[in-house]
């Protein structure tokens, strides 16, 4: 699909759960979004369609309080942005 669309770049943003420290939780986040994007470029995605970022646990889509919402909170979105 990304290969088919030129005309959109590609935004990929990773996400982690409320576990552990902000700080680890960021970086996680970021390595989260960095290894989507490498293997994007491995799959022959120009990368300057392509841009990544963490956001640690600041954008939770569930609560926190189980294991089951904790999962889907680690997560990477690919998010598909017109030129």
């Amino acid at each position: 699909m990304i290969k088919d669309n030129k005309m959109y770049s590609v935004e990929i943003i990773g996400n982690t759960d409320n576990v552990g420290d902000p700080a680890y939780n960021l970086l996680l986040s970021q390595n989260r979004a960095e290894a989507i994007y490498d293997q994007l470029v491995l799959n022959g995605i120009n990368p300057e369609r392509l841009s990544f970022n963490g956001v640690g646990e600041t954008n939770p889509l569930h609560d926190n309080l189980t294991d089951h919402n904790r999962q889907k909170n680690r997560r990477v979105e690919i998010i598909f942005n017109k030129k």
